[in-house]
């Protein structure tokens, strides 16, 4: 999709109709003069290279467009522009070196400002832009075209089942480039909207354009996923499709579910299916129904996960906006853990709240990095995941969400608050407590501890006697917990606290307030902010905590530009971690700034922290 400026002066310009010995003559002269001359953003023809990529390399750049006069200055500038990394002021100048030429080039320059202007990303910029469109100048490439760049307005506006609708189905007759990121976009579009038959039927429909092994592996292992998320009638009702590959996948869905716990009919069935379907994509899932060896492991495990150590590694971080403080501290860590190993290769920085992830990870794809460290939130990591095969092994500084598939060469590294519950449940049981009460904020995170220490817990023999989900109060928790306190007098052998700074403080005082009552409260990392405030953590003198390492050596000493202390300390770890992988796959741990690390099989890391307590106000570790 690249444009370029024309080397002549001439007014003349390539039309669709133009005779091709005509054409070939014009683009001979143009090549010779390609130093001349400035590509659009090379970025942009993987733009929307994001969750399963249909081809193993960013998409080709599109035939190019010749302009002249006032369009090939104002074309210039644009692509200097973009080359600056002013998306905003390239974007106008596209459309305006638009508006400077007759069509087709006008509405060629105009759609380019669009897919310009999604790479901020601005739907009212991109809205504009298509307003614009004089949709009867349009051919049959800048017509898909078109319907592209809506699609991904679409996209952006969370309209992903109606951006299915409106991109392109049929892509013959255009470029090669916008066919492939027409195809790649579909792909996106289905799997972010969440909805299984969509995903199937279109990852089903572009199956056989994949080429690459580990692209097609990855392709039908979320075909075969999503189908069986399905109800049996859904299912039922879809196997009356003409499509052969597509009727396949839902006949040997419709088999697995309606033979469950008989195993002949089971067997009859797959039989009957294979002989129906030879050589379909779900051939290997069948032979797994029957208990054939020759089975697919859909996850790799650590082991499987290398990475080039002499090629750079990319950061993708939020370095602007509302998270940049949230970035910038995870990138200090890096940097000061890169400096500890003065042979390691460059780092590169990738913003993520000014890019999609994918686009960013294609684009470290492309400029040879080694390894990605991050992204750090959950959607993006999510959105990477959707990749299909990750050409370069990632570390996702976050945790997939649950049930999400977790594709070849992603790990994942966090600071994840589950460790913290499960570690203070299993130590609860190996100091032989038997009865726990819990105590957890009202909200959608309180629940996630709540769920992971009671798991845990239980499943080793303890009881749960009961539990409170208190509310925010702006005056306090006085009587509440009071009450809680001699309900579970003598009833409990200790306490799991789920709080934050300001919660702790007003909560664990009364649970010591109340006479004759004497229970030891363990808490998570949370209770305390990571820098110290002596007067204010005074009333936390005695509680038991999960604490990082990094924060009980450094409490003291934590420089006032370091606003979150423990992502410095992720940072410092993760780069850590791209430097041990190897030992840390062979099944050793890592003492790390966060904690104690080591691998789970399913490609994630978990941290063991250390026990601290207050005193004085001040956090210090307690002796094993």
């Amino acid at each position: 999709m690249d444009i370029r400026v024309s080397a002549n002066n001439d007014n003349n310009t390539i039309g669709y109709g133009e005779h091709r010995s005509s054409h070939f003559l014009r683009r001979l002269i143009m090549l010779k003069n390609t130093t001349r001359h400035l590509l659009i953003l090379s970025a942009l023809a993987a733009l929307t290279a994001c969750d399963i990529s249909p081809v193993k390399n960013p998409p080709p750049a599109a035939d190019p467009i010749i302009v002249s006069g006032v369009a090939d200055i104002k074309v210039n500038q644009a692509n200097l522009l973009y080359q600056q990394g002013k998306k905003r002021e390239a974007a106008e100048a596209y459309f305006q070196a638009g508006n400077a030429s007759p069509s087709p080039q006008r509405e060629r320059l105009i759609l380019q400002a669009a897919e310009a202007a999604s790479m901020l990303p601005d739907k009212n910029l991109m809205s504009r832009y298509v307003r614009a469109i004089n949709t009867q100048q349009l051919n049959r490439n800048t017509s898909a075209r078109y319907d592209y760049v809506k699609g991904l307005i679409l996209m952006l506006e969370g309209r992903f089942a109606l951006a299915l609708d409106i991109l392109p189905k049929n892509t013959h007759g255009i470029t090669k480039a916008l066919a492939n990121k027409i195809r790649i976009t579909r792909l996106r579009a289905a799997d972010k909207s969440g909805n299984p038959l969509l995903i199937v039927k279109e990852r089903d429909a572009q199956h056989v354009l994949l080429t690459n092994a580990r692209n097609q592996k990855s392709n039908r292992t979320e075909i075969w996923r999503n189908v069986q998320q399905l109800s049996l009638n859904a299912i039922n009702a879809e196997r009356r499709t003409s499509k052969q590959s597509l009727r396949g996948w839902f006949d040997l869905a419709y088999i697995k579910l309606s033979s469950t716990g008989d195993h002949n009919k089971l067997t009859s069935n797959i039989a009957l299916w294979q002989k129906n379907f030879p050589s379909h994509p779900g051939t290997i899932f069948a032979q797994e129904l029957m208990g054939n060896p020759a089975t697919l492991q859909t996850n790799s495990t650590p082991s499987n996960v290398s990475l080039n150590s002499s090629k750079p590694t990319a950061v993708l971080l939020p370095f602007s906006g509302n998270m940049s403080n949230i970035g910038n501290s995870i990138y200090r860590g890096i940097v000061d853990a890169h400096k500890r190993h003065p042979n390691a290769p460059a780092l590169r920085k990738y913003d993520t709240s000014t890019a999609d992830a994918t686009v960013l990870y294609n684009q470290a794809t492309k400029e040879d990095s080694g390894f990605v460290l991050g992204p750090f939130s959950k959607s993006n990591l999510t959105s990477v995941s959707r990749n299909g095969y990750l050409n370069i092994p990632v570390l996702g500084l976050n945790y997939l969400p649950s049930g999400q598939h977790r594709p070849d060469n992603l790990l994942q590294f966090g600071l994840l608050p589950e460790d913290e519950a499960v570690q203070i449940a299993q130590l609860l049981s190996n100091q032989s407590s038997k009865r726990v009460a819990i105590l957890v904020p009202d909200s959608a995170w309180g629940q996630r501890l709540e769920q992971a220490f009671t798991e845990n817990f239980t499943q080793r023999g303890g009881q749960i006697v009961t539990t409170l989900r208190y509310t925010n109060r702006a005056t306090g928790y006085t009587s509440v917990i009071s009450s809680f306190m001699r309900d579970i007098k003598g009833n409990v052998d200790a306490i799991f606290l789920a709080a934050s700074p300001t919660q702790a403080r007003l909560i664990f005082p009364v649970t010591k307030s109340i006479e004759d009552i004497a229970i030891p409260v363990y808490a998570t990392s949370h209770i305390f902010s990571g820098r110290p405030f002596p007067t204010m953590d005074n009333s936390l003198n005695g509680i038991l905590y999960t604490e990082i390492p990094w924060i009980l050596k450094n409490a003291n000493s934590i420089p006032d530009t370091l606003r979150y202390p423990r992502l410095y300390a992720l940072g410092l770890d993760a780069f850590t971690i791209s430097k041990k992988l190897s030992s840390l796959q062979r099944g050793n741990t890592l003492k790390g700034n966060t904690g104690t690390l080591r691998f789970s099989e399913d490609g994630s890391l978990h941290r063991t922290l250390s026990i601290a307590t207050f005193a004085d106000g001040k956090p210090t570790l307690v002796a094993k």
